[in-house]
């Protein structure tokens, strides 16, 4: 009987070292596939913002972006159609009438009607009497937008026509000031010269139209692109 028991004795000490060094070799293993997750993430990290080509983006959508009055407005989805901040031109909303300078470089300025806006929304809609030679902005997807994605804002502050600024969205704002609903947040450095302009993507997708006429903060919100289809879907009287 003791040499049975010195024997299963013998051999639980094998099984016990045995599966000692197993966990050993897989807490081991863990760690080193936890390193290479690290390395992976960093890596994303750097193709994420290398992907991100602004000097890029904004050769490919500043022909789209246009001056209207002291603000902003952008052609959107077609060539004849420009998207802006409803305060931009509510002066003008008596005349129906604005004048859009483009960034084309074939035209001076031409005329367009204004043919829906959302005051609430602070957003309107142009119809031009001539189509610019560019390439007119498409909507991004907004639903799944997540604080830190990169951005880029055109817009034309203090008068500098066309200027770019980088930046990160800060997240989706809720404000009671703001019937149309949740806003984007943005760190970008806006001012009133931007409103109406494109918050746009690393796509060169348009996310967001600029506004700063309800907030005297430091930091600027975007009206969300799905906005704009509404508003083009439902009409409202200018």
């Amino acid at each position: 009987m003791l040499a049975i028991a010195l024997i299963f004795f013998g051999l639980t000490l094998i099984s016990l070292n045995s599966v000692q060094k197993d966990t050993g070799e897989l807490g081991g293993e863990i760690g080193r596939l936890n390193e290479e997750l690290k390395s992976i993430n960093t890596k994303l990290a750097k193709l994420e913002v290398k992907d991100f080509d602004s000097a890029k983006i904004y050769a490919e959508t500043k022909k789209a972006v246009v001056m209207i009055g002291g603000g902003a407005g952008f052609l959107y989805i077609k060539n004849t159609q420009v998207i802006t901040a409803f305060h931009v031109i509510a002066e003008l909303l008596s005349d129906k009438t604005v004048e859009v300078f483009p960034n084309d470089g074939v035209h001076i300025l031409i005329r367009g009607k204004i043919k829906f806006v959302k005051v609430d929304w602070d957003l309107a809609v142009i119809e031009l009497e001539e189509p610019i030679d560019a390439a007119p902005l498409m909507p991004a997807d907004v639903i799944n937008l997540t604080g830190g994605e990169r951005v880029l804002a055109i817009g034309n502050p203090e008068g500098l026509k066309n200027s770019l600024s980088a930046g990160v969205i800060s997240g989706l704002a809720i404000r009671r000031s703001s019937p149309s609903g949740p806003l984007i947040s943005t760190d970008l450095s806006l001012d009133r010269g931007s409103s109406g302009g494109p918050l746009i993507n690393k796509n060169g997708e348009v996310i967001g139209v600029i506004s700063k006429s309800l907030w005297n903060l430091t930091f600027g919100f975007a009206i969300p692109i799905d906005k704009v289809d509404q508003l083009i879907a439902e009409g409202g009287a200018p």
